[in-house]
């Protein structure tokens, strides 16, 4: 589970949860479904790909049209030249790379980082949640590579105060790559549940699926299983960054031979 400290978070004006739907006609139960398959949000919803609606528990193809049809009236498709005049950028603790990335690391998007020897992608991705970055911090971290002094040091280097940034930063450590596809789904719910604002989701890194599939006659399944997991997890991580306007940082390793 995310482990983080109590704190106040503000309000997410432009998030609509999906509970809304039941004063549309739509069943309690269906809505529960929604929320157990990591659709918390009217926005994530009208995101989510049919197969994936299709799949949940009960759900017949009427009840996806009338759900989604629900949804559109709910929330009417936003301006896109809007969302993108919304975007943030969240600095990192190198102004080189910042200045490459136009200011820092984008909200609304994904910002991949190489998880290869002497790039220094660790300092990289603690930059952004040692300085606070003006909101909780959401990190899956499957390396074991957090470590709460080292963003206490980089707060203070900032004069931030490392306990206050600290209280705001939900960690969880998954042990395969299931955990992984979960911990990225709940936090859809994490999110609509607090309001926010949360402001970075940091991905450290992607290596657990490579370890599930290890036999040598496993091959053909196991490249086919990273492939399908990966576009999974990068679609829910899309779809969470568009609809609350966070960062989202995930390191990708860098390999020769598979």
């Amino acid at each position: 589970m995310y482990t983080k400290t109590e704190h106040n978070v503000g309000q997410f004006e432009f998030v609509i949860p999906v509970e809304v739907l039941a004063q549309h006609g739509i069943d309690p139960g269906d809505i529960h479904e929604l929320r157990d398959a990591g659709i918390a949000t009217v926005g994530l919803l009208r995101a989510a790909p049919l197969k994936i609606l299709r799949d949940i528990r009960g759900f017949s193809e009427k009840t996806v049209a009338q759900i989604l049809q629900t949804a559109r009236k709910v929330d009417p498709e936003a301006d896109g030249i809007m969302f993108r005049k919304t975007v943030m950028r969240i600095t990192t603790d190198n102004q080189d790379l910042d200045s490459f990335l136009g200011g820092g690391v984008a909200t609304g998007s994904i910002t991949e980082f190489p998880d290869k020897f002497w790039t220094c992608k660790t300092h990289i991705i603690d930059g952004p949640a040692g300085r606070g970055c003006g909101g909780c911090v959401v990190f899956i971290d499957t390396e074991n590579v957090f470590k709460p002094e080292l963003i206490g040091n980089i707060a203070k280097r900032f004069g931030v105060n490392g306990n206050e940034v600290l209280k705001n930063l939900y960690h969880c450590q998954p042990d395969n790559h299931e955990q992984q596809m979960d911990y990225a789904i709940n936090a859809a719910g994490l999110l609509a549940a607090d309001s926010g604002p949360v402001r970075l989701i940091i991905v450290d890194s992607i290596t657990l699926w490579r370890t599930d599939l290890c036999a040598r006659g496993e091959l053909a399944e196991r490249q086919q299983k990273l492939i399908d997991n990966a576009e999974k997890h990068r679609t829910c991580l899309n779809n969470l960054a568009q609809e609350f306007n966070l960062a989202v940082m995930v390191v990708k390793p860098l390999h020769v031979h598979d």
